[in-house]
């Protein structure tokens, strides 16, 4: 179905693309590297309050009868194992 915006949604979609290469140019392509450092802050008590009204997630992160074992489970690193 032509609905006649057709037109409008391809010149929108090539601005997306060229501002998104325009980012990738100055910036990198942002992908974390191994050795990248990234540091975390705590959040402020205003977002740890708003968390209440999220809702409930239980669980861990791996299955009740799962082992996890490896050098790689602590910290992902390249050439590390973990299974």
């Amino acid at each position: 179905m032509i609905s006649g915006r057709e037109i409008d949604l391809i010149n929108t979609s090539n601005k997306a693309l060229s501002t998104v290469k325009e980012v990738q140019q100055k910036c990198g392509n942002l992908m974390v590297q191994e050795d990248d450092l990234v540091f975390f802050e705590k959040p402020g008590p205003e977002l740890l309050k708003s968390f209440t009204n999220f809702g409930f997630i239980g669980g861990s992160a791996f299955a009740s009868n799962s082992q996890a074992e490896g050098e790689g489970l602590k910290k992902g690193t390249l050439g590390k194992d973990a299974r």
